[in-house]
């Protein structure tokens, strides 16, 4: 997974991603990515990225985006007419904990020595999570 930074939209797999979900007009890519996670007990780095992207636009939708979130994702978003359960945003709390806590990518970013700064940018998420989230 080409990457050139700990943020969360700054991985080759994340663009992708983003591509990917402007074809829908629907959260079914989000479902399907969060599913992914859920099944696996340590989830490969890509499928962490896509993860991560997913709850970035599930914290957009509770009103808390990400200054860094790119223009085409909040375009894709405002273009839509998306709501949210509560079962999907549990779902991403829970996905956002089992990916820092144990998943290839955390691994990855622990071996590059840059732990510290790949865990500042999902406490940043968990702090819109735990605002929008609750």
């Amino acid at each position: 997974m080409e990457s050139w930074g700990p943020g969360n939209f700054e991985n080759e797999q994340a663009l992708d991603w983003i591509t990917n979900l402007q074809n829908h007009k629907d959260l079914t890519p989000i479902h399907t990515t969060f599913s992914i996670i859920a099944k696996g007990v340590h989830s490969e780095a890509h499928d962490c990225a896509n993860a991560l992207v997913a709850i970035e636009v599930i914290a957009a939708l509770r009103g808390m985006p990400s200054k860094h979130l790119p223009d085409e994702l909040d375009n894709w978003i405002s273009s839509n007419d998306l709501s949210l359960d509560d079962d999907l945003t549990t779902t991403a709390k829970h996905i956002l904990n089992k990916i820092s806590r144990s998943s290839e990518l955390r691994d990855i970013w622990e071996t590059s020595g840059n732990l510290d700064k790949w865990e500042k940018s999902l406490d940043d998420l968990l702090g819109m999570a735990q605002v929008s989230f609750t």
